[in-house]
């Protein structure tokens, strides 16, 4: 089990993003950001994972910030590259 409740991956090729998504799930937020940072791969991702309080965390791609519509404030973004 990891701290993730959810992964959506943006990218041009469905498998793909299938594939890292499922593997993201199993591997944690931790660990994919740095696998996200080692493949310096050119996608969006959003993470979701209750946080500390109850609420949902919403953790995404700074590629995705002028994309993702919705509670803005809530979200936090991290650069890939």
């Amino acid at each position: 089990m990891s701290d993730l409740l959810s992964v959506t991956i943006v990218s041009p090729d469905g498998s793909l993003g299938d594939g890292l998504a499922t593997a993201f799930m199993i591997a944690g937020l931790d660990k994919s950001i740095n696998m996200i940072m080692k493949m310096n791969l050119d996608f969006g991702v959003i993470f979701i994972r209750e946080g500390n309080n109850g609420n949902n965390e919403v953790i995404a791609s700074k590629n995705l910030e002028g994309l993702i519509v919705g509670a803005k404030h809530n979200v936090k973004f991290f650069a890939v590259k």
